[in-house]
């Protein structure tokens, strides 16, 4: 009976240690698996999360593209390139000296030479300058200065307009298909061209005309720095 019973705990004893091996591999085996799986297999939440890096990613460099673009120059457009002018050719200039120091004389010159710079005259067409300049006015701003009567100098609004005229006049004579078909000497030397150039105005009596005989638009530009009178002549 003991012999039984030694022999019946012996094969339990083998029989619990052979049961505890197996679970203790079975286990490894199981956590292995489950290790392995979770490293290969993603989960739902981190496919989620990983498709929302990428659409992210997308979107900056998206973003990143636009940003790009938008701060490059706008490619040049034909339609807004201006069309080369050609440039106006200069065929004469002159200038006279103002020698007196009236402040009234260089104000009228200026409002003067303000009138006439740009002025267009037209192929075939007569220009006039009492025409162009007009009468004297306070309200343009022209003061008393000497204006030459006769022979005499009296105080007159528009005096030194005369000089613009005259230095209009000798860029005139310099082009030869400008005639003169108008002209007046003053009754008195002036000091500012020789004798015999010099070109006087008077609304109703005395004007400068000349006639434009070329084929082009004649313009003229004319100026005043307080020391002198600039005219210059172009074909346009």
């Amino acid at each position: 009976m003991k012999k039984r019973y030694l022999i019946f705990l012996l094969f339990f004893n083998i029989f619990i240690l052979s049961g505890c091996g197996n679970n203790e591999n079975n286990s490894n085996e199981i956590n292995y698996t489950a290790n392995k799986t979770s490293t290969s297999v993603p989960s739902e939440n981190n496919t989620a999360q990983s498709l929302t890096a990428e659409n992210n990613t997308d979107s900056t460099n998206e973003n990143s593209i636009n940003s790009d673009n938008s701060n490059k120059p706008d490619e040049p457009n034909d339609s807004n390139k201006s069309e080369d002018k050609q440039p106006e050719s200069i065929i004469t200039e002159f200038s006279t000296q103002i020698k007196t120091k009236s402040s009234n004389r260089a104000t009228n010159i200026k409002i003067t030479c303000s009138k006439l710079n740009g002025t267009i005259v037209k192929p075939g067409e007569e220009f006039s300058f009492c025409k162009k300049i007009g009468i004297s006015k306070e309200s343009e701003g022209y003061k008393k200065a000497d204006v030459i009567v006769g022979k005499k100098v009296i105080q007159a609004l528009g005096g030194g307009n005369c000089q613009v005229s005259t230095t209009l006049y000798n860029a005139v004579l310099q082009v030869p298909e400008l005639t003169v078909t108008e002209r007046h000497p003053h009754g008195k030397k002036v000091n500012y061209v020789p004798e015999g150039k010099d070109a006087a105005i008077a609304h109703g009596s005395k004007d400068l005309k000349f006639k434009n005989n070329s084929d082009k638009n004649l313009k003229i530009y004319a100026s005043s720095d307080g020391a002198h009178v600039y005219i210059k002549l172009a074909f346009a």
